[in-house]
């Protein structure tokens, strides 16, 4: 449904005079970290516009469901997504469960 292939960027970055085990790590969390996103970006699709708290409770509750690996922290993956410009925040401000005005955002 979804590939990964060039939706997203690099993430760890080495330089041409690190030892060859930091490019082989950087690779290696660059492929994790594309991983994640794929898997916040379906599950933002999946669920439509949503604070990340919804989203987070969308993930957990569905992650079984998906085969989606558990994550502790969806937050930062949906910002990996807006940095991409693969999320958006939708403009409004939604009240989460504590009553806090928050942020609602959609995938692209």
């Amino acid at each position: 449904m979804y590939e990964q292939g060039d939706l997203f960027d690099a993430r760890a970055h080495t330089r041409n005079s690190d030892p060859d085990t930091s490019h082989i790590a950087a690779a290696h969390v660059n492929k994790k970290i594309s991983e994640a996103c794929l898997h916040v970006l379906v599950a933002m699709r999946l669920l439509g516009p949503a604070c990340d708290e919804a989203l987070q409770n969308f993930y957990d509750a569905n992650c079984e469901r998906y085969g989606w690996p558990p994550q502790r922290c969806v937050r930062k993956r949906r910002k990996d997504l807006v940095d991409l410009g693969r999320a958006e925040w939708t403009g409004r401000k939604v009240t989460n469960p504590v009553g806090l005005p928050v942020r609602e955002w959609r995938a692209k």
